[in-house]
């Protein structure tokens, strides 16, 4: 620097006239069309970090962002200004060792090297969508790896990040239990917690009404895996305490579906005026029990008619004299009027 300014002043002092004798001075910058003054001054050489008079767009690459931050030095580390590359590889290591390419602007730029919310934007586009949960998980939650981020060929499957949270999981213990690794069977990623209030029960068998707030243990006593779904199987004492009617001794299935609901047993659901009206029609109202029409407990089969309409044989017999195949019996009586109305 100090030659330089000796070879101007000798210039200066010599005049016009001994120019031509002197070497042409050069722009130690290269090839550069610009005032000196832009940058340096005459009191010093020195040139700030960012000289506030010179505007980079004019070279065609406009400092945006984090760029305006950056010191000339931290870029043009060569004196001369055009031996600097532009491309974002030129400046900044490539932690992604060119496996997602070298177009660095798909996912940062100047103003943010790091951009969550349009990342998250692309990561919608892949064939593992960031929902629920997962789209408030840092990136290097999932892409990390012998110590640098990793974006390519990650595992999609649950396990593959959540394998400590399986193994340590206690209520119910999951490899004990032997329940197997596809987690997404009973959780989802729109929950807010592994278990709890979120915690998906298998569609073949869905926690509804009263089934909603049991403990897990109410119904898996003895493990998890191979527990029967039919209701007998952990209503069998209720099953065996009715008494109206008395289901063992009427001889009801065990299909307790076939009537009663997940809501409650009682009002049981089966609805008895699809087989025979006791609830619409002129039989509404007129019986106190089941075991009005069904006397013999022991077989909800056997139903009788004739004791509350015609004790009388005779006189049922005389209104039936035109009636073919007429028989004094109840099934008879069924048969003819299978709804319950005198003209059916």
């Amino acid at each position: 620097m100090i030659r330089i300014l000796t070879i101007l002043l000798a210039v200066l002092l010599a005049g016009p006239g001994s120019a031509g004798a002197q070497a042409e001075a050069t722009n130690p910058h290269g090839p550069l069309d610009l005032d000196c003054r832009l940058c340096h001054t005459d009191q010093s050489w020195e040139v700030a970090d960012a000289p506030p008079s010179f505007d980079h767009d004019s070279t065609g690459y406009p400092l945006e962002g984090r760029h305006e931050e950056a010191a000339c030095r931290d870029c043009h580390e060569e004196i001369v200004f055009s031996h600097v590359g532009t491309s974002c590889a030129d400046c900044h290591e490539d932690f992604h060792r060119g496996r997602l390419g070298f177009d660095c602007q798909e996912c940062h730029t100047p103003r943010r090297w790091v951009d969550p919310s349009a990342n998250r934007t692309r990561h919608d586009a892949t064939s593992f969508p960031l929902v629920g949960i997962h789209a408030r998980v840092d990136c290097d939650a999932c892409h990390a790896d012998l110590g640098f981020p990793e974006y390519v060929g990650t595992p999609t499957s649950c396990v593959s990040c959540h394998r400590n949270d399986f193994e340590a999981t206690e209520d119910p213990a999951h490899g004990p239990a032997g329940f197997g690794e596809d987690c997404e069977s009973c959780h989802s990623v729109m929950a807010r917690s592994w278990g709890g209030g979120d915690f998906l029960h298998p569609a073949s068998f869905p926690l509804t009404e009263g089934h909603g707030g049991l403990e897990c243990a109410a119904c898996h006593d003895n493990g998890f895996v191979a527990v029967p779904t039919d209701c007998y199987a952990c209503h069998q004492i209720q099953y065996e305490n009715a008494s109206d009617p008395d289901h063992t001794a009427a001889g009801f299935p065990t299909t307790c579906a076939s009537c009663h609901g997940t809501l409650a047993w009682e009002p049981a659901d089966w609805d008895h005026d699809i087989l025979f009206p006791i609830y619409t029609g002129r039989h509404r109202e007129e019986w106190n029990t089941c075991a009005d029409c069904h006397q013999v407990s022991q077989n909800y089969g056997l139903f009788e008619c004739i004791y509350c309409h015609e004790h009388n044989p005779t006189d049922t017999d005389n209104d039936h004299d035109e009636v073919g195949d007429y028989v004094y019996l109840s099934t008879a009586c069924f048969r003819c009027h299978p709804r319950g109305e005198e003209e059916d």
